[in-house]
């Protein structure tokens, strides 16, 4: 049985409106050239860093903003307590220590992936002594962001309609009004046919999709291909959250994808 999650513990107009990261792991972000040594990785995971540069004279501005537009105001983390998120607990507690010159920091911003598409948030640039590229990570403090939860189900009613055989979906794009959403699947290059499902119930939204291989005996390339179908909804979809039937979670926007903006 597909766990799946309850919704009750994200509010729904957070989804809509707010910040909702989709994946913590994109609040951090490496140097885009890697690092010279083994040994600078390791100290870096370890959080084996000492910051030996001047205290920055600009905080990051404290907006997020959309593709579309939008903009949100948030509290920003100063230098030293973000920071302070690079060097919090080691890793290997049994490895011999080193550590990394940390020499400057200044304030930038990250692409993080939310609820609403790619957005931009307040973010600090460490620049590491010998290595290319600079490490970001996002200034936002806990409480102005949330993340998918995952905890409970949703009812059985959510799913039923679905049927048995069903596979999970991205949102692609959504019409102007709200009621119609275009679906990326993921399937084997075999599949010649497939669609689009979904189910309205419980404040949510469940989407999914189908995909049929004809001759499911026969050899076929270990590969997936990316597919897309659309499924129209009884109203629009307003504050309602979105959940990937697959897997319980709020459905991740496809990269690029940009949701009309609140009427």
């Amino acid at each position: 049985m597909i766990a799946m999650t309850a919704m009750s513990s994200m509010s729904v107009k957070a989804w809509r409106t707010g910040l909702v990261v989709l994946s913590p792991d994109d609040l951090s972000s490496g140097p885009s050239g890697g690092f010279p040594s083994g040994q600078d990785k390791a100290d870096f995971i370890d959080g084996e860093l000492i910051f030996t540069g001047r205290v920055p004279s600009r905080a990051p501005a404290g907006v997020v903003t959309w593709p579309g537009g939008s903009r949100m105001k948030v509290p920003v983390l100063s230098e030293a307590r973000t920071f302070s998120e690079l060097t919090s607990g080691r890793q290997c507690p049994s490895c011999v220590p080193g550590s990394l010159d940390v020499t400057g920091a200044k304030a930038t911003t990250l692409a993080v992936a939310t609820s609403r598409g790619i957005a931009k948030v307040p973010a600090w640039a460490f620049t590491l002594k010998g290595v290319s590229g600079p490490v970001i990570q996002a200034a936002l403090p806990p409480g102005s962001y949330v993340t998918p939860g995952s905890k409970g189900s949703p009812s059985a009613a959510r799913l039923a309609p679905l049927g048995k055989a069903f596979t999970g979906a991205e949102i692609e794009a959504m019409s102007a009004d709200g009621r119609t959403l275009t679906l990326r699947l993921f399937a084997g290059p075999c599949d010649t046919t497939w669609g689009g499902l979904v189910t309205e119930a419980d404040g949510a939204v469940v989407v999914g999709g189908w995909e049929v291989d004809p001759n499911p005996n026969a050899p076929c390339a270990a590969m997936l291909i990316s597919l897309t179908t659309t499924v129209r909804l009884s109203a629009p979809v307003s504050d309602r959250v979105i959940i990937n039937a697959s897997t319980g979670q709020p459905a991740a926007p496809s990269p690029g994808f940009s949701a009309p903006a609140p009427s």
